[in-house]
């Protein structure tokens, strides 16, 4: 691929680095932005119920701070690892909650349909 391209796609979703090397390859396709897509899929949104709450209770403790995010990024990590081995990719971190999804594909979609 590019150079820039190829230095970027680390921080891109799996799902986004692969519909831009199928544009990369397939010379019909456009590379201008805008660039939209549809596609089907699953989603997934979580959220750890009761964060802020425990952020407060936990903010006059000693290390409490420190025993928080080390408690968030344990569990992201394993949602991550989970999600990932489930072949989903993860679209956004936002604090505690994340947006995942799993693109269909057209064998998957017919039998989600019926």
């Amino acid at each position: 691929m590019g150079g820039d391209f190829d230095k970027l796609r680390y921080y891109l979703p799996t799902t986004v680095v692969k519909s831009i090397e199928d544009r990369l390859q397939d010379e019909k396709k456009s590379m201008e932005a805008p660039m939209v897509e549809s596609l089907t899929a699953v989603t997934m949104f979580v959220d750890v119920a009761g964060f802020t709450k425990l952020t407060k209770k936990l903010s006059g403790v000693t290390y409490g701070q420190e025993l928080l995010t080390d408690a968030l990024n344990k569990y992201l990590s394993f949602l991550v690892k989970t999600i990932s081995g489930a072949g989903g990719d993860v679209l956004k971190f936002a604090g505690d909650a994340l947006v995942a999804l799993w693109p269909l594909n057209l064998y998957e979609r017919k039998n989600f349909e019926a």
